[in-house]
């Protein structure tokens, strides 16, 4: 066993990640799948697991200056807690929330699918050199080349973009390049909600494949645009694809909404949730 003043507080808070979101992923797995007092204690159990996993990142976006990271992480604490909550009024009761069972479903395949992806360096980096790849041949149909440098191990896994002629700017892919916390949130969204399996298919195939594709078109165009002058990273970055993508997000998720009405109600479920309280005490004054 090794001393607590032995290790470092960065390895201290990266043991407490991994056995946080570990315990979220497994009592979330067995919620979705029982239903019973048992499963929504687990549940309850495991949102609060989540709720803390994001808390340990939140002080380390804020020390980077990452304020829009920062939000989303500590928002996140008390979304989980009441989600938890709610789950923990269910124990005694002989029913059931379609919308709570949706949401346990996809916390633990989204879940399962990208911290395995993020915590095991097999995964990880295979995944950062197919997106690196696809990224070069994207750009070299359209006349454009760059090299890719050695991968680079610091806090965060990279494989820097070089370009003859532009020694002085930066760009890396990393994980967030590679559109997987979209992809697996729509996988367990898909995989959890309640619908027929031709209709469950024909979303994946409408959503994944397309962001997929698109990222790839993304972390050109930033590359392209940085590389030539166009614009500063950061705008291209943090602005231009950023928003641009999580317009593109919104669009796929009304098409979703066509074929899985199903998904819409279960997301609509879990804002009645959020509202119920605010009415339940306007009844009152009433």
């Amino acid at each position: 066993m090794i001393p607590l003043s032995v290790l470092s507080l960065t390895e201290l808070i990266y043991g407490l990640k991994i056995f946080f979101v570990v315990s979220a992923v497994l009592l979330l797995a067995i919620g979705f799948h029982k239903r019973n007092h048992f499963g929504h204690l687990l549940s309850s159990l495991g949102w609060c697991a989540f709720s803390l996993y994001w808390l340990t990142h939140t002080p380390s976006y804020l020390s980077e200056g990452n304020y829009f990271n920062a939000f989303f992480s500590g928002g996140a604490v008390p979304f989980f807690l009441f989600i938890g909550y709610n789950e923990y009024l269910l124990r005694n009761t002989n029913e059931d929330n379609h919308s709570l069972k949706f949401l346990a479903g996809t916390g633990f395949i989204a879940g399962a699918i990208y911290f395995l992806i993020e915590y095991v360096t097999y995964f990880h980096t295979g995944l950062l050199y197919i997106t690196a790849y696809q990224t070069k041949f994207f750009l070299h149909l359209f006349g454009y080349e760059i090299e890719l440098g050695e991968m680079i191990y610091t806090d965060k896994v990279r494989i820097p973009i070089l370009k003859e002629g532009h020694a002085g700017k930066n760009i890396s892919i990393v994980l967030a390049c590679t559109a997987i916390q979209s992809i697996v949130i729509f996988i367990g969204a898909i995989y959890s909600t309640r619908g027929d399996r031709r209709r469950k298919i024909k979303a994946f195939l409408l959503t994944v494949p397309v962001v997929y594709l698109l990222n790839t078109v993304r972390n050109g165009g930033v590359i392209y645009l940085v590389y030539e002058g166009y614009l500063r990273f950061e705008v291209a970055h943090n602005y231009l694809s950023r928003y641009g993508a999580m317009a593109v997000l919104v669009i796929l998720v009304y098409l979703m909404f066509n074929i899985l009405p199903e998904l819409h109600e279960d997301i609509m479920g879990i804002m009645e949730l959020f509202i119920k309280p605010f009415k339940e005490r306007k009844e009152k004054k009433d």
